[in-house]
């Protein structure tokens, strides 16, 4: 959602979706066979599935396609970069963290162990990463796909399970945090910018 409002295109949201419902249905099937959610049908009948083709097709067809996607081959392999660290192991490791608080997933101390070991890498990381840096492609201007996509995958952790104390620890990420969410289409997208303060006493 973030992409497209950037990229100056309107989307409009099946208002009686129902989630394992409508994606069961033959209608839905015959345009997406394996019934995933999101998916993407336009205009001209183009239909995609998968949330990464989904929003690198919407920085595609946009005004902003280079200020989101790069504007050379570099920036562009830089941007799928970042997308794919995300997919692989940010979101995977938030994820992982946040099921039991949710209640989607019982509680086990040994992969909550693992991924706190694994959180604090990655931000560890991504704070130096970020040291002296506006933006995460090098140079940039302005807010790109690499940071839209980074912010998504810490975005559940930083509302949910990564407290105050444990953000001080990381200043560069936490300023830089700030300005993605200081984006209006990112921050009505993600919600606002909304942070989680004190994990209970164990």
């Amino acid at each position: 959602m973030a992409v497209a409002a950037l990229n100056e295109l309107e989307l409009t949201i099946s208002p009686d979706f129902e989630m394992g419902k409508t994606n069961k249905t033959p209608e839905y099937l015959a345009k997406f066979p394996l019934g995933k959610i999101p998916a993407l049908e336009t205009a001209t009948g183009f239909t995609l599935y998968e949330s990464s083709a989904i929003t690198h097709y919407l920085c595609e067809v946009g005004p902003r396609r280079e200020q989101l996607l790069g504007a050379t081959a570099e920036e562009r392999a830089l941007v799928q970069q970042w997308v794919f660290f995300t997919t692989e192991q940010l979101f995977r490791t938030v994820i992982d963290l946040v099921r039991p608080i949710l209640g989607i997933a019982p509680h086990d101390p040994t992969v909550e162990q693992r991924s706190r070991e694994d959180l604090t890498r990655w931000l560890t990381f991504l704070d130096e990463y970020l040291a002296g840096r506006t933006w995460i492609l090098p140079g940039g201007t302005a807010v790109s796909l690499a940071d839209i996509s980074v912010a998504h995958g810490l975005r559940l952790g930083l509302r949910l399970c990564i407290d105050g104390e444990e953000r001080s620890k990381y200043p560069n990420l936490m300023q830089w945090w700030d300005r993605v969410l200081a984006v209006p289409e990112v921050n009505k997208a993600f919600g606002g910018n909304e942070l989680f303060e004190k994990k209970p006493a164990a």
